[in-house]
């Protein structure tokens, strides 16, 4: 447990059947979860880059002081890349052209408006989330938002897919990366 109030647990497949029960534990007093599966081989590599994956802010794409399960994951990659002094990278799948436009205008105002544009950078791809994870360029850590339903089997095929290890990310509700 870190303060003031996120909860870390090292996953491995044993863990995968308590994560609902940690997810509703979490819920319920207010703390964040996060499930770190380091890679086996590369552990967290040169500590250079942190890539965070952002969910499809569609059809609103408006932002405010309460992000989507978005929060803990910008100022942990920020804090993290600000350690490492590397670099962390905002990176969102959309299905088209069209909302690849409304994608980059969204990542940027939050970048400015969260005072991050010194440490990160965006990258809008084109496809479903499973078809280009393996697009974006490799980091040495990546942050994915835990559902509040999270299909282990999906998630265990992400972090096989990412080159790299994972931190998945359950805000607890407190955090806010634009107040």
């Amino acid at each position: 447990m870190f303060r003031p109030n996120i909860l870390l647990v090292r996953l491995n497949e044993a863990r995968d059947a308590v994560v609902p029960e940690l997810l509703e534990l979490c819920l319920r007093v207010r703390t964040a979860l996060c499930l770190y599966a380091p890679h086996p081989e590369k552990q967290l590599g040169d500590q250079g880059w942190v890539n965070v994956w952002v969910r499809d802010q569609g059809p609103d794409w408006q932002l405010g002081l309460r992000l989507s399960n978005l929060d803990l994951a910008l100022l942990l990659a920020y804090q993290i890349a600000l350690s490492w002094k590397g670099r962390f990278r905002l990176c969102m799948a959309v299905p088209d052209p069209e909302t690849a436009a409304r994608a980059r205008t969204y990542l940027a105002d939050l970048m400015t408006l969260g005072r991050l544009q010194a440490w990160g950078e965006a990258l809008v791809v084109e496809g479903s989330f499973p078809d280009v994870i393996h697009q974006v360029p490799a980091a040495d850590l990546t942050l994915l938002g835990l559902p509040r339903e999270p299909n282990m089997a999906f998630l265990r095929d992400v972090i096989g897919t990412v080159d790299g290890s994972c931190l998945l990310v359950r805000d607890s509700g407190k955090e806010s990366v634009l107040a």
